[in-house]
C-alpha cells in the first residue's frame, strides 16, 4: 500500500486532551450481553476452537441474537442490527439448513397437526442476516509473494459493506480461508488483523474472526490454545474460546454423552468481565442448547459436601459412644486417606471439619494436652 510521506501521520491539534475534563466520555457500546460473556461493539474479536466443535452454529447463533428482538440461548443484543455473515466454508444452501435449525428450535410451536411460526420474530431476524454465497470466488484478504501485502479483495469488500446501515456483526469463518501468508508469522497475522479493525472502523460493527485451536488443546480454554502467532489474540479486543466436554467432567455433571456438550468462555477481554464458562448441548442437527450446567454442578458440589459431612458427624458420635475423641489431625488420619473407612481424603475431612467448626456444629475442647473435637448438640 503506498504511503504519503510528506503526509503527517497527526496533526498537533488532534493530539489535545485538554477537553478529557470538561467533557464526558462516550459508554463503550455492546453488541450483545449474556449472564456470563458481553459482547462489545465495533472491535475485533475472536471465536476459536478445534474442528467440529461448532464454532461455525456458535457465530450463527451470535449473528440471529444479534438481529433478533429477543434473547437466543441466553444472548441478548442491546438493540437488533444487521449481521453479514461471510462464510469460506459452507456454501449457503448449508447455511439455510443451520439457520432453518436454530429458527425452527426458537421459534417454531407444535400445535399437534402442524407447525405454526412465530413470524413477527422471524421475519425482522430474517430482514437483518445477510449470508452471501461465497463458494468459488477469491476470499483471501492478504496474499504473500515476497512481502504480506493487502490484496484487491479486500477494496471489494470494503465496497460490499457500503449499502448495509446498522450494521452490528460480521463474521469471517473461518481466518485460513480469508487470508494468506504464515498463521504462525506475526507480521502476515498482523496485517490481516489491522485490515479487519478497518472493516470494523468503516462500518462500525463488530468482525468476528472464526479460528482453529492447536492439537494440544483438549479439554484446556485459554489463550495459549489458538493456533498460530500470538499476534492473533494480542491485536484482537475479545477472545472466544469453545472445546468439548473432558470424561471427568462428564462424570462430575453426571452425563453420559460428553461428545454432545461444548463449553464457551470468554479467555480475554480488553473492555468487558471475562465471566464463568458457558454450557451448550448440541442438537441433532449440530444446532447449539444454552444449558447451565454451572448451577447444577455447584448443587451437586453442595449436595455431595452437606453427605460427607452428615458422614463424618455420624463417626465422630459413633466414636464418642465409645468414648473416644480425636483432634482434627488425629481424626484425617485414622479415618480418611486411601485406606480410611470414610472412603474420602484426608485433606477433604480435614477442611470440611474446620468449616464445620467455624459453623459451630464442632467444639473443640481442650483435654488435658488434647484439643478434640465434640459435636455441638445445640445446633
Amino acid at each position: 500500500m503506498e504511503m504519503l510521506i510528506e503526509q503527517p501521520l497527526f496533526t498537533l491539534d488532534e493530539t489535545s486532551t485538554t477537553h478529557f475534563l470538561d467533557e464526558i466520555p462516550p459508554e463503550r457500546k455492546l453488541l450483545l450481553s449474556s449472564q456470563e460473556i458481553d459482547i462489545p461493539l465495533g472491535v475485533v474479536a475472536i471465536l476459536s476452537g478445534q474442528g467440529g466443535v461448532g464454532k461455525s452454529m456458535m457465530a450463527l447463533n451470535l449473528a440471529i441474537a444479534t438481529a433478533s428482538q429477543c434473547p437466543i440461548d441466553t444472548f441478548e443484543s442491546v438493540e437488533p442490527m444487521r449481521v453479514l455473515y461471510l462464510s469460506g466454508e459452507d456454501d449457503k444452501d448449508e447455511m439455510h439448513r443451520r439457520t432453518l435449525s436454530i429458527l425452527n428450535k426458537h421459534f417454531r410451536r407444535d400445535t399437534g397437526t402442524d407447525y405454526e411460526y412465530d413470524l413477527d420474530h422471524i421475519n425482522p431476524i430474517l430482514s437483518y442476516l445477510g449470508i452471501p454465497d461465497l463458494t468459488g470466488k477469491p476470499l483471501r484478504l492478504t496474499e504473500k509473494v515476497l512481502d504480506i501485502s493487502e490484496t484487491p479483495v479486500f477494496t471489494q469488500l470494503m465496497l460490499a459493506v457500503e449499502p448495509f446501515d446498522q450494521l452490528g456483526l460480521i463474521v469471517i469463518d473461518t481466518a485460513i480461508r480469508f487470508r494468506g501468508g504464515s498463521e504462525n508469522d506475526s507480521s502476515d497475522t498482523s496485517l490481516f488483523i489491522s485490515l479487519c479493525e478497518r472493516l470494523a472502523k468503516k462500518t462500525g460493527a463488530t468482525v468476528l474472526v472464526l479460528t482453529h485451536t492447536n492439537k494440544q488443546a483438549a479439554g484446556q480454554n485459554n489463550q495459549n490454545t489458538i493456533r498460530g502467532s500470538s499476534a492473533l489474540v494480542d491485536n484482537a479486543r475479545l477472545v472466544l474460546s469453545m472445546r468439548q466436554m473432558t470424561d471427568k467432567e462428564a462424570d462430575q455433571n453426571e452425563v453420559s454423552s460428553p461428545e454432545n456438550y461444548v463449553c464457551l468462555q470468554c479467555v480475554k477481554s480488553n473492555y468487558t468481565k471475562l465471566g464463568k464458562s458457558m454450557w451448550f448441548k448440541k442438537g441433532d442437527l449440530g444446532q447449539l442448547e444454552f444449558t447451565d450446567l454451572q448451577s447444577k454442578m455447584l448443587e451437586k458440589i453442595v449436595f455431595d459436601q452437606e453427605k460427607d459431612k452428615q458422614t463424618i458427624l455420624e463417626k465422630i458420635e459413633d466414636e464418642s459412644e465409645q468414648n473416644k475423641f480425636y483432634s482434627i489431625s488425629n481424626f484425617s488420619k485414622i479415618f480418611g486417606g486411601k485406606d480410611g473407612v470414610l472412603e474420602l481424603s484426608t485433606q477433604r475431612i480435614t477442611r470440611l471439619l474446620k468449616e464445620m467448626i467455624k459453623s459451630e456444629q464442632i467444639n473443640i475442647k481442650t483435654e488435658g494436652k488434647k484439643k478434640n473435637m465434640h459435636i455441638n448438640h445445640g445446633i
